[in-house]
């Protein structure tokens, strides 16, 4: 029988207890501190800056490998199968952007004419 591990339990509630006191820290600001739209973000920004500047000090936990680099390079491939599909619905979608920019009375490529006829249906009394 497994039981569980003080490290464990630790581990698994420490996440809830660090939110839980944002969270309350942040109602604290906003409800009593001169400034709360702002300091809420400015002591967030601090805090993440601390952490930043921490986690160049902290150790290496894992020994690097050839090529670690190259592996975060993002490639993208499109099975055979599938290409002539997802050229289809390019298409379609492409052409629907395009209708919807020219005649649509909110796009800035509409005519002159759709321009007045949204304005004029559209006015506010």
């Amino acid at each position: 029988m497994h039981t569980a591990s003080p490290s464990w339990s630790w581990r698994s509630s420490s996440s809830l207890s660090g939110w839980a006191s944002v969270r309350w820290v942040t109602r604290v600001l906003v409800q009593f501190a001169p400034a709360p739209t702002k300091l809420v973000f400015d002591v967030l920004l601090l805090v993440f800056g601390v952490q930043a500047l921490a986690a160049f000090y902290l150790p290496e936990t894992v020994e690097g490998h050839s090529g670690a680099w190259r592996s975060l390079k993002p490639s993208i491939t499109i099975p055979a199968a599938a290409r002539a599909t997802m050229w289809r619905v390019m298409l379609v979608s492409g052409q629907f952007l395009r209708s919807a920019h020219v005649t649509s009375p909110g796009f800035p490529g509409c005519s002159p004419a759709a321009r007045v006829r949204f304005i004029q249906h559209n006015r506010v009394p």
